[in-house]
């Protein structure tokens, strides 16, 4: 599979708190919210990769953990 390039933005946690964003990060939460589902690898990528296009609609530069999980929210 073709691996979507970095996504260059800072994540502002509820504390303030900034730090790169992770994609490791977002699927370990990602894997959390869907313990109770049942899912492909395949569309778990899937999922993975259109939260990342929304993120990159951001173009500031910075987002909020909370706008991440709104947009995870909206593609569960």
């Amino acid at each position: 599979a073709e691996e979507m390039e970095l996504l260059d933005c800072t994540v502002v946690k509820r504390n303030g708190r900034r730090e790169p964003y992770s994609r490791e990060k977002l699927a370990s939460g990602l894997r959390r919210s869907l313990e109770k589902r049942p899912y492909t690898q395949a569309q778990f990528s899937s999922l993975l990769h259109n939260i990342e296009r929304e993120v990159q609609k951001v173009r500031s530069g910075e987002i909020t953990s909370a706008d991440i999980g709104e947009i995870v929210m909206t593609q569960l």
